[in-house]
Formats: structure tokens, C-alpha cells, sequence
């Protein structure tokens, strides 16, 4: 038994407070493990817990409204590149210390306990829990098994051409929206070919809109008739609590929208007037406002049909990487992708190996 020091208490206070703001299974895990780790080991586990599952909602990975009511299941299909890059920017991220004139970053051990902790939670539901019903844990996909807790030693270079490979270019969104519009239907079944079918103007527009403007997937199930300005080629989000936004969009993706709009009402029997933008048709006919999970399933099946797989959180990436190729600047950047801080962007706009070789050949050219 540790001593009972000042920090110890602050410890255990701190893991009292905080277990009723964790999803039920977190909760679990937490009275799991008081008997096996200490207090301060727990209480930085949760800590470190807690800002993974606040990135995941503040990047739009899981469709919720705090961390209390994300589902185990957002876990369990959670991608490699998502984790990775909660890792970066844990390894990343500018902290304020004594004097704000002396920005720091976390350290190397501290960024390894945040893995160490995910990596303990994941354990836990992949492996410890057993469901009432099945008698089975909760999930069985550990995606931490993949990451490695020197992740963070990673240049920013490396880190680039691994995500690199994951993006898209811009002639592979425009052949990925070729093949869903004039391929794909000839590798259905005739009952999924009626689905298809009906849908197949809906699901232009979205990835279109996803690859156009960078916007998180909780924003574009989130979109509203009112909010797009089709003229002035721009959309108003609803950005992490509450806060309204604007948001630039490609032509091109305006395109897809305003064909899917005109079609919308025939296609889904809804009112012109009904306010969301994207709807989805349940079995028994009724038509609501699209899920995230929804989306997130659209996307991984035209994407993985098309032979490279991506989630809706990766066509930000694939955006970004775009717009700084235009000559994009990464404060406009940050405000397009809604970032709170610069360091957060910088994670998504980092160079190439051809663009560092291509500036330092340019170094060799005489100056005028």
C-alpha cells in the first residue's frame, strides 16, 4: 500500500471526481484496477484517457456529445492513422509553464504513459470483460496492439509519408467518384443495385463535400439546408460546443450537392423545407437526418470497393494536403479545418520528401 501522502489524496480525489464523467465501461475499468494499479498510476491513466476521448470528439472520429455516451463500439473501429496522430499531438502540443515565454512539450516518458494508459484500457475491453449476454469481451479489435510507444521519436518527414500513403490524391477522388457513378453498380447483387441506385446521388455529394472542404464528419451529418451557399461557395458548421463556423468549399463539390438537392425530395419523399441536408431511408421507410455511423460505413465501402480504404476523418487529411499544395497558409488552414491552436493543424500540413528535396534543389540555382 502506498503511503498516504498529499499526492495520493489528490490522487484518489481525482479519480473519484472523474469516474461518473467516463462511459459506463470505463467506469468498470476503473474499479477494475484501483485494486491493481496505485492511485497516482490510475489517476494518470484517466487523465491521459480522458484527452483521447476528447480528441476523438473534438476531430469528429465519434458521433456524441461528451465523452459519457461514446460507445465502446467507436472504439473497437477505431483506424491505426487515428491513434497516431492523438500521439503526435500529445507529442506535439505546446504547454504553458511557469513563464509563458518558454513554451515546452511534453516528454518522451510522459507521452509513452498516455499510450501505456490506452493500451491498458484497450487490454482491458479486448481481453478482461465479458459481456452478461455472450460471456464474451466487449470487443475484440485492439487497435493498440499496432502502436508503438515510440511514436512520438517520429520526424515530422516520416510522418508525412506514412500518412501520405493513407490520403488520397486529386486524380483518385475524381477516379473514385467515377468509378462509384459509372463501376460500382456492376459488382452489386440486384437487391443492393436498388439501394445503390436510389442513393447513388446522395453518396457523390457527401464524399464530394468530405474531399471539398475538410470538414469533420459530425459536421456534414450536421449540415443544413440553410447553411449552404452555393453562389458564394462556402457552408456555416456547427464546430465543438456549439460554435458556429464557416467553412470554404470546392466548386466542383457544389456541383454533386446542388444535383443531390434538386433530387432529394423525389428520392426520399421529404418536404423541400426538411432541414437536414443528408437523409437516410430506414427499412420500414422512414427517413431521418444521416448518422456519423452511417457515414462512416458509406465511406469505408465505396472506398474500400475502390481498392483504398479511408475513413471520413482521412479525407481531412487528404484535403489538407491539397489546400497547402495551392499555396495555403496554415493559420488559414487552421481556421478552415476549425483548430483551436496552430500546433493541431501543423500535424496535418507537414512536407513531403519530394517538396524538401525540391526546395533544397532550388538552393543550388543562382540567385538574380
Amino acid at each position: 500500500m502506498p503511503a498516504i501522502t498529499p499526492k495520493v489524496l489528490q490522487a484518489e480525489k481525482h479519480i473519484e471526481d472523474a469516474t461518473p464523467l467516463f462511459p459506463v465501461y470505463v467506469q468498470e475499468y476503473i474499479r477494475d484496477k484501483k485494486s491493481k494499479y496505485s492511485p497516482l498510476t490510475l489517476s494518470g491513466y484517466l487523465y491521459n484517457i480522458e484527452k483521447f476521448l476528447n480528441w476523438l470528439l473534438e476531430e469528429g472520429i465519434v458521433d456524441a456529445k461528451n465523452i459519457r455516451d461514446i460507445h465502446y463500439e467507436s472504439l473497437s473501429t477505431l483506424a491505426k492513422l487515428d491513434v497516431e496522430l492523438f500521439v503526435d499531438k500529445m507529442a506535439s502540443e505546446i504547454l504553458s509553464g511557469e513563464d509563458d515565454n518558454e513554451p515546452k512539450r511534453r516528454s518522451k516518458t510522459s507521452v509513452a504513459r498516455a499510450v501505456q494508459a490506452l493500451k491498458s484500457l484497450f487490454r482491458y475491453l479486448t481481453v478482461e470483460t465479458e459481456d452478461k449476454v455472450t460471456q464474451e469481451p466487449y470487443f475484440n479489435r485492439n487497435v493498440m496492439l499496432k502502436i508503438s510507444v515510440d511514436l512520438e521519436l517520429e520526424s515530422k518527414s516520416r510522418r508525412s509519408k506514412r500518412i501520405e500513403k493513407k490520403t488520397y490524391k486529386s486524380d483518385e477522388i475524381d477516379e473514385l467518384l467515377h468509378f462509384i457513378d459509372e463501376e460500382y453498380a456492376a459488382t452489386l447483387s440486384s437487391r443492393k443495385l436498388t439501394y445503390f441506385e436510389m442513393n447513388k446521388i446522395r453518396d457523390l455529394a457527401i464524399l464530394a463535400v468530405l474531399f471539398g472542404s475538410g470538414i469533420r464528419g459530425n459536421e456534414l451529418v450536421g449540415l443544413k439546408i440553410k447553411d449552404v451557399y452555393m453562389k458564394d461557395c462556402y457552408l456555416d458548421v456547427i464546430r465543438k460546443g456549439d460554435k458556429a463556423d464557416s467553412v470554404a468549399i470546392r466548386p466542383s463539390a457544389l456541383t454533386y450537392l446542388e444535383e443531390y438537392l434538386k433530387q432529394r425530395s423525389k428520392l426520399y419523399s421529404v418536404k423541400t423545407n426538411y432541414p437536414f441536408v443528408f437523409v437516410a431511408k430506414s427499412p420500414d421507410g422512414t427517413v431521418k437526418q444521416m448518422s456519423n455511423q452511417t457515414l462512416i460505413r458509406l465511406v469505408k465501402k465505396y472506398t474500400l470497393a475502390y481498392g483504398k480504404e479511408i475513413t471520413p476523418h482521412k479525407a481531412r487529411y487528404t484535403f489538407s494536403k491539397q489546400y497547402q499544395a495551392q499555396g495555403g497558409t496554415l493559420i488559414g488552414l487552421r481556421d478552415q479545418l476549425g483548430h483551436q491552436n496552430i500546433e493541431t493543424t501543423s500535424l496535418y500540413t507537414t512536407e513531403s520528401m519530394k517538396e524538401q528535396k525540391d526546395v533544397v534543389t532550388r538552393m543550388d540555382k543562382p540567385s538574380n
